[in-house]
């Protein structure tokens, strides 16, 4: 098993970023993270989840990109069925978020904020989940073209954690290569 703590000191994550991926895993706070295609953020994702108290926990990746129209809570209400809406906490991990529909955006706006989930006419509780988010578009400029959610997206990067692109990180690419060979 992966030594994840190990990772945020290690040379494929600059001191800056590892400082946050730090302050990330030591509390539930949602977690945005922002990068290009090929930065990392899936794997920041999971260091933040497994080198922190959710270790013990489920990790769920949702990419949101194939889910289709309105297509978030058709995925996500088995997943907390399976957890018992909380009863048993669990991260998930929303890749590409921008890709959400304005339906599934307004849904996920009152989860995040109320811990309410709204299936059919029926409204949920739901306790003890963790999203971490991530983008590798800019949700700044997505919001301003209004097909973003601005509360969505405020809730969301209460931490936020921006990932330079590889061109910009040229002492990085020989220990992230070696991961890569490692885990492979």
């Amino acid at each position: 098993m992966m030594n994840y703590q190990d990772l945020i000191h290690s040379p494929i994550i600059s001191p800056g970023i590892a400082k946050l991926v730090q302050k990330s895993a030591l509390n539930n706070a949602p977690v945005f993270i922002q990068g290009e295609q090929g930065t990392g953020k899936e794997l920041i994702a999971k260091i933040i989840h497994h080198a922190g108290d959710w270790k013990p926990y489920l990790f769920y990746r949702v990419d949101c990109r194939i889910l289709g129209e309105n297509g978030l809570f058709t995925h996500l209400c088995p997943l907390f069925e399976k957890i018992n809406f909380g009863m048993t906490p669990a991260t998930f991990f929303l890749n590409e978020v921008w890709h959400l529909s304005p339906m599934d955006q307004m849904k996920l706006l009152e989860l995040v904020e109320d811990g309410l989930l709204q299936n059919g006419v029926e409204k949920r509780a739901v306790k003890n989940i963790r999203f971490i988010s991530s983008s590798s578009e800019n949700l700044n400029e997505k919001v301003a073209q209004g097909t973003f959610s601005e509360d969505l997206y405020f809730r969301l990067k209460t931490i936020f954690i921006h990932l330079p692109p590889l061109r910009d990180r040229p002492g990085e690419i020989g220990a992230i290569a070696q991961y890569l060979l490692e885990e492979g």
